[in-house]
Order: C-alpha cells, then sequence, then structure tokens
C-alpha cells in the first residue's frame, strides 16, 4: 500500500508535471501546472499519506522556482477536508460514524459511494468543502494575470485547518 500511495500521489505528479512542461517549452506555450496535494502534507499525524503530500508539496515548490522565467506557473492546491468518496479507503464503521456524528443519515458498507445527496449534506457542514469550492479556488489561482503567481493555496471549509504547520 505504501509504494501504490507514493508511486500515485508522488511519482505520476512529478512524471505528468515533468511531460507538460517539456511539452509547453517545445511549444513554447504559457499556462499553469496544476497540482492538487492536500491539507494533510502541511502537518503531522498524517501517517504515510501526509508524507507523500508533503513530498508532493515539496516538488511544486521546486517547480515554481524552475519555472519562473518560464510563462508556466506551477499552483499548488492544498484543500482540507472535501465532500468526496473518500470512503472507499476507510472502514464503513468509520464511515457511518462520521456521517453519523455530522448528522447525515447513511448506511454505508465497503465499497459502497456516497450519493449526491450525502455529499451536498457533507459540503454544507462547516467541515467539508465541495469539490467545486474546490475547483473555483484554482480557477481563480490559473486566472490571475500572467506576471502573478499564486503558487500555494491551503483551501477548504470553515473548519478544516486545527493545526496549519506553518
Amino acid at each position: 500500500m505504501t509504494k501504490t500511495r507514493f508511486s500515485g500521489n508522488v511519482l505520476a505528479m512529478l512524471a505528468g508535471s515533468q511531460a507538460a512542461i517539456q511539452a509547453m517549452r517545445a511549444t513554447n506555450s504559457a499556462g499553469h501546472i496544476v497540482t492538487i496535494s492536500s491539507y494533510a502534507g502541511r502537518g503531522e499525524g498524517f501517517r504515510v499519506y501526509g508524507a507523500t503530500k508533503a513530498a508532493v508539496n515539496s516538488i511544486c515548490r521546486s517547480l515554481t522556482m524552475e519555472l519562473e522565467d518560464d510563462h508556466i506557473r506551477a499552483v499548488n492546491s492544498m484543500p482540507g477536508a472535501v465532500a468526496t468518496n473518500f470512503g472507499r479507503t476507510h472502514p464503513p464503521e468509520f464511515v457511518n460514524q462520521l456521517l453519523g456524528a455530522l448528522g447525515v443519515p447513511a448506511h454505508f458498507e465497503r465499497g459502497d459511494i456516497l450519493p449526491p445527496s450525502t455529499l451536498d449534506a457533507l459540503s454544507k457542514s462547516p467541515f467539508f468543502a465541495s469539490a467545486d469550492a474546490i475547483a473555483r479556488a484554482v480557477v481563480y489561482a490559473v486566472s490571475q494575470p500572467q506576471d502573478v503567481s499564486v503558487s500555494e493555496m491551503v483551501v477548504g471549509p470553515r473548519k478544516s485547518f486545527p493545526h496549519v504547520g506553518y
């Protein structure tokens, strides 16, 4: 699991970014390399997942410096809790307990996906952002003038950052 997580979260992002940069440089294109990392990469206690996201955050900071003389910008969005089908990687007991604590009725079983109504209810709580809200933050970052770089964004719901590690 650790090797798979590292491959998916770090190596795939690095390979994709480098391929995009190479193609953009070859065609003299301006644009953005957008990475969706995680708030978990900024603090302790998030185990291997957090460590992989810390690696992504570090790579993105390096890309920002590497690209400062190009017309390519690196944008790293580090969302907190987002209302997605996160449950696929957690035991059903945890998912059901979490949903119940938020007043969201559910009977989640391994392999299930959360229905849109549950995701909507989660995104209305102060603890989860909607995927749409995260997308709007990214659109904000990439719509800035070319001479402005929004390189890192910690973005999420009102109550998702109890220990921001600055």
